[in-house]
Formats: C-alpha cells, structure tokens, sequence
C-alpha cells in the first residue's frame, strides 16, 4: 500500500499546497518517497526532474520548493513497503506512480521476459513495451493482473490512471475544463488540501488525459462475467444435488480460499485479522493457521455501566479459546466516544451514520494492530456478496426464487467500491497497515458466481453453502451457524452514536455526526 499524488498543468497556488496535502495522506507510506517535475510541453527540458529518497525530512524540502519551481505537471509517490523496497514514481520511457499488489508478478515477468524487482516493476515494463497506449492494450494488460492496484502512468503527453476493477486501491480525482487542470490523488481529503472539489474513480473507468490538449476522456475495463442460470444438462425446476455435486462445490470454495490466503500472506508473517467471531473472520483465522502464519486477532466495542457486552466481543472470546487463536479486546467507554467519532469521520471523509458505526470497531483495532507492529491485517470483507449473506439477498429470493440470487450477488459486488472498500482502506491506511480481503479474490469469486443460488441461501438461512465449508475446517457448528450481525450493531458502536447524539441534544444520530466535522464533498 502507498499513497500517489498527481497534479498536471497545475497552478502555482495549487503546487504551494502541496506540502499540506501530502501531509494529509502521509500514514499511507514512510518508507521510501518520490516526486518527478516537469514543465508545460512548450517549455519542457529534454529530462523530466526525478527525486528519490529514504529521508522524510528531504522530501519535505523537495515539497516547499515546487510553488517556486516552474514546474507545472508534478507525480509524486510514498512507499508502505511490504517485499522488496523499490523507491518510485519509476522512469523509463514513461514514469509510473503505482499502489497495489499483484500477485502474479513473477509469471507475468517470466512470461515476458522482464527483469523485475518487484509488482511494481514488473507492472512499469509491461507499460513500457506497449507499442501504444489504447483502450484495448490497457484492457488486456489490466485482465492479466490478478491482484489489486490504483496507478498512474504518464508517457509523453498523456497521462492515464486506473484501478483494479473490484476498486480496492483508492483513487480520486479532479479535472476543470476551464483551466485545464487535471489532479488525482489515493484520498479524496487530499485534494480537498489543494482547494479542489472531488469524486472518487469508478473502477471499470480509466481516464485519459492530454497534457498538450487539456482534455479528458474514458476508456472502460471489463468486469466479472455472470454465468447463465441454467446448467447445462440440468432439468428445469430439479433440486440442484441432480446436477451439482455439493461436497465438490465445498472443496472448490476451500481450495480457492486456500490460495487466495496463500498468494496474500506470501513471505509475510506476524499479520492481524479483524476478528468479530463471525464464520467469515474466523474461517480466516483457521486458514491462517493452517498455513502457519503468525497472527493476531483484533476485536472491538462499546461498554459502560451495565451495558451488556458486545455479542462481537462475546462470540471472538469463545471462538479464540475453542480455536486456540491469540486475540486482543479492547473496550471503549462513553468518556471517549466523542474522540472516536470525530476522527473516524474525518478518516473515512464521511459523517453517514452506517459507515461510521462500521469503521469505529476498525479504527479501534487498527489502533492495537498499529502498536503491535502490525503492516498487514486481513477482513472477511466481501463474503456476504459472494454468498448471500444480506437481508436483500433473502428479499430477492422471496419476490423472485434462487435463480435470481446470483445477479443481486453481482450488483452487490459491482458496488461493493463506494459502499465499504474506500472507507476501509482509508481507515487502516490511517494507521499505516495495509489491508488485504481473500474473499474477493478473482478465482473465488468467479467459482462464487457459478454456484447455484439454492447452495447459498434459503428460506431460514443465508450462506449455507461457506457454512458448510467452515464445517470442513473444523469449526465447530454452533459457530458456524452463528447469524451475522453487522458490525455496528455487533460492536455496539450504533448504541455509543445514539447515546452521544442524546447526551449532546441532536434529535438524531446523523445530526451529531455532522456536528463533529467539516462536509467532505
């Protein structure tokens, strides 16, 4: 995980602040920093101005001078090194400002014949021997990478961005047609550092930018493909066990599982899991476990006077002593819930009553896992999509039958980017961990979407077919059966909003929240 920033035809105001908008992102990576400048094409010199260093103190200074340099175009990048520290933005040809993982780095290296240090490398050869930058050589080039990413690659006069296309890795952006300007940055806040308005980028879209021209246009990268309902060979209207074997479906779910933890945690040990004692963290838990992997489960609440505890703090104390896990609890009391909110608001750029009681439990946990050390955490974060475990997904099968399980699944998943994965990533980033999610990984979830609706979900119960899986992990089934809860009601987080909300004399909980910080827009 890194941060990026880029500005190009940039204003002079907008370069003076960019020491205060670095400042803003900087938990996202202090290992390794860069910056290239350059000016407007007319003026440009026959090299671009690279700067790399280790030292923060270095880059600071590098940062107060750009107002002065007569730059106009600046990409500027900050490590969170996980395996081999390459200090970027990277130039060759081209110059290449990335964050991310790819997994198949070495694979796509051999079979390319490039010498790569690391993801990052590899990723900037790829770019670099591209006879041409076009919708369909960007398109091929984003369906070999299995992993996730938010880039930007800059070669003579235009510039593109682009993200994995679930959008794990951030990217906002701002672009004025007026002025020409064309800004992106890993967090939206930042931009709002250098006095500009902000989305955050769709992740099937890829922006194109004309450096010379000022203009601004798309390209579009392909999503998942959602298999047909009917199987082949199935009878209309049969039960699903006459064409699906379902003991074969759950050792394809492990066995994927298996690899997507695998491929995550490779070379990397000493790693945390946000821990509710929920199927999906704890199925994590024993698939770390099984590759042994050092790590820790973090679990979080809110608690006071004669407050019953968090059902989430109830079930991860049982689960972790029957399971033999190391977990770390931390309570929250009603003195504290003021500073928990507000900075939770403010890292996640939100004041919505929902996404600010999910993301208080991981702050907190982010929190311990920070002290501890922690660079890398995993969440069970897109099983609920995969496998129907939401009240929609039981709503869709009332009204419409399990043929239709699977395409609501799809809609969840497609959305999944602006719903939970910006607020999460901006939340661990905060407390410099970079935050991994097996369950989204692209082998699962194409083998997820093929299996038949009538496996995940049914009249009283949602998921069954990922329960069963916990089952064959040996997870006892009193555990497995456990029905989700969402966070911040598991949390009891919800309960601490309305208790300030009460105590401060909003009438509702989204009044309070506003009340604690600027509007993000």
């Amino acid at each position: 995980m890194c941060g990026i920033i880029g500005v190009f035809n940039a204003s002079k105001e907008v370069l003076e602040r960019m020491p205060q908008a670095y400042c803003v992102q900087e938990n996202r990576g202090q290992d390794a920093f860069g910056l290239v400048r350059e000016k407007n094409e007319s003026e440009r010199k026959s090299e671009r101005d690279v700067f790399v260093t280790k030292n923060p103190s270095e880059f600071s200074q590098q940062l107060m001078l750009l107002g002065s340099s007569g730059a106009s175009h600046v990409l500027l990048h900050h490590l969170h090194a996980i395996i081999n520290s390459v200090p970027q933005p990277l130039s060759g040809k081209g110059m290449l400002a990335y964050n991310g993982e790819i997994y198949n780095w070495k694979q796509l290296a051999q079979k390319n014949n490039i010498k790569a240090r690391n993801d990052a490398d590899a990723l900037f050869f790829l770019l670099e021997k591209m006879p041409v930058i076009s919708a369909a050589t960007l398109n091929a080039l984003a369906a070999s990478l299995d992993g996730v990413f938010a880039f930007a690659y800059r070669r003579e006069n235009i510039v593109v961005i682009c993200r994995d296309r679930i959008g794990e890795r951030p990217l906002t952006w701002h672009f004025n047609p007026s002025t020409g300007l064309f800004a992106f940055a890993s967090e939206g806040k930042t931009l709002t550092a250098l006095g500009l308005r902000h989305q955050i980028l769709e992740p099937r879209t890829i922006l194109v930018y004309d450096t010379a021209q000022k203009q601004l246009k798309e390209w579009h990268q392909k999503f998942f493909n959602l298999p047909a309902q009917e199987i082949s060979g199935r009878t209309h209207g049969a039960p699903a066990s006459t064409f699906l074997d379902e003991q074969q479906i759950i050792a394809g779910i492990m066995a994927h599982l298996s690899e997507a933890c695998k491929k995550r945690l490779a070379d990397i040990d000493n790693i945390g899991i946000l821990f509710s004692g929920g199927i999906d963290s704890t199925i994590l838990a024993c698939l770390c476990k099984k590759l042994n992997k050092k790590f820790t489960c973090y679990t979080a609440g809110y608690c006071d006077g004669d407050m019953d505890l968090p059902q989430d703090i109830v079930w991860a104390k049982r689960v972790c002593e029957e399971l033999g896990f190391p977990l770390k609890i931390k309570i929250i009391k009603t003195d504290a819930l003021d500073s928990v909110f507000a900075q939770v608001t403010r890292i996640i750029e939100s004041t919505d009553v929902v996404k600010t009681g999910v993301a208080s439990p991981f702050f907190v946990c982010a929190q311990m896992a920070h002290k501890d050390g922690k660079r890398v955490m995993l969440s069970g974060l897109g099983s609920e999509e995969l496998f129907a475990g939401y009240e929609r997904h039981a709503q869709a099968l009332s009204l419409q039958g399990p043929a239709c399980i699977n395409r609501e699944c799809f809609a969840g998943l497609y959305d999944l980017w602006q719903r939970d994965l910006y607020r999460d990533d901006l939340m661990m980033m905060h407390h410099t961990i970079e935050l991994r999610l097996p369950f989204l990984d692209y082998a699962l979830i194409d083998c997820a979407l093929s299996i038949p609706g009538e496996f995940k979900i049914n009249a009283t119960q949602k998921k069954i077919i990922l329960r069963k899986v916990a089952i064959a992990l040996g997870i006892p089934h009193e555990i497995a059966s456990r029905k989700k809860q969402a966070a911040q009601y598991g949390s009891n987080f919800d309960k601490g909003i309305a208790k300030m909300a009460k105590r401060k004399g909003f009438s509702t909980k989204a009044a309070y929240l506003a009340s604690l910080t600027d509007n993000f827009k």
